[in-house]
């Protein structure tokens, strides 16, 4: 037998050939596991951000389904809606699975500027008064987070950590020397007494109806919830650039979700609705068959026609009238969340949350 023939090796050739082979079948291997791994990181990504959104709704349906109006106090003021955010009265627990409840003052607001200690997404082609990002189909989009503000053992929505007396003092100078629309303004609108006449009735130079009254508390308790917001050139010349400041808190520590997108340009303000859409809304029920009036604003001055004592105001039934508060029986929360994808050029998870939500003391203490 011939040794030789038995012993003979692969050829050169073949050796190329067969690591060509192997080179092909793991490369395509490589390729698979690569496109395995980055579906399961892209999974665990949009996992992750839907409980998220799912979560902070949960967490704001929680609260508002506590909400109440004190009717045994006489106060019926206990609820004020706007686009950007909301503030009640009702029973907070510390956690989820609590059994105790106390009394809360609860605010949610769309904090109004943009921030690189928030998570940014996309790239960041910002100037000195916010950041633009641009997601990876090159849209430029604006994110914003949700705040909750809880303040215990406040029972009521007149009761505020600030001396308005100062802020209408420094909102003042800066309203006189620049004529934006500051606190001030507003306040001395609602006031129907001019330039300073909020001033004038905090010191007492001033007598105001009734009628007036409840209107300088409605613009008081939206003002609130735009400070809390951190809108910008309300305060004027505080010497600070937000509430948060003058309140020696930290708004971070109060986010409940992060990178809620709006089409509206940085430095959110609360009036700019018209251009971009509601975070949230408020309703009732108009008929038997469920159909919802919506409305923008809740027991603000934005529901009222006028200031100068409108016909509407005779309406007990006018929706959302501060002259005739009440609490809503439906909110409408709506936010979009957009996360980076961890793969350039991958879809950015994008996905809008919304829930409407029953506020039940709404049907059993109405006025």
């Amino acid at each position: 037998m011939d040794t030789r023939a038995r012993q003979r090796g692969f050829t050169l050739p073949e050796m190329l050939v067969a690591i060509t082979i192997f080179l092909v079948v793991m490369a395509g291997i490589s390729a698979v596991f690569v496109s395995s791994l980055r579906a399961v990181r892209q999974g665990y990504q949009a996992i992750d951000a839907y409980e998220l959104g799912r979560s902070s709704l949960a967490v704001v349906k929680r609260d508002l389904t506590s909400c109440f109006t004190s009717r045994e106090h006489g106060d019926y003021y206990s609820f004020c809606g706007t686009p950007i955010g909301m503030t009640f009265v009702g029973l907070v627990r510390s956690s989820a699975d609590s059994a105790t409840a106390n009394i809360a003052r609860v605010t949610y607001a769309i904090y109004a500027l943009p921030s690189g200690q928030f998570t940014s997404l996309g790239d960041v082609t910002g100037d000195e008064t916010g950041q633009h990002f641009t997601d990876a189909g090159g849209e430029e989009v604006n994110t914003y987070s949700l705040i909750r503000y809880v303040e215990p053992e406040v029972d009521n929505l007149d009761s505020f950590p600030v001396d308005w007396r100062l802020l209408a003092q420094a909102s003042a100078s800066g309203y006189e020397s620049s004529g934006a629309s500051v606190l001030s303004a507003e306040l001395d609108e609602a006031s129907g007494q001019g330039t300073g006449g909020f001033l004038d009735y905090l010191d007492g130079n001033v007598q105001l109806s009734a009628v007036r009254k409840q209107l300088v508390a409605a613009k008081q308790r939206e003002l609130w919830i735009r400070m809390l917001a951190g809108e910008p050139e309300l305060l004027g010349d505080v010497g600070v650039d937000t509430i948060w400041q003058l309140l020696g808190e930290d708004p971070l520590d109060y986010v409940v979700a992060e990178n809620i997108v709006s089409e509206v340009e940085p430095l959110l303000e609360y009036k700019d609705y018209a251009s971009f859409q509601p975070f949230f809304q408020f309703g009732r029920v108009i008929n038997n068959h469920g159909d919802i009036e919506w409305l923008h604003f809740w027991n603000s001055l934005e529901n009222a026609p006028g200031l100068s004592l409108p016909a509407a105001y005779a309406n007990p039934d006018a929706a959302g009238s501060p002259m005739f508060p009440r609490l809503p029986e439906v909110v409408l929360a709506d936010i979009r969340l957009m996360y980076e994808s961890p793969y350039p050029g991958a879809p950015d998870f994008d996905r809008r949350f919304r829930e409407q939500i029953d506020v039940p003391s709404a049907y059993t203490r109405g006025r």
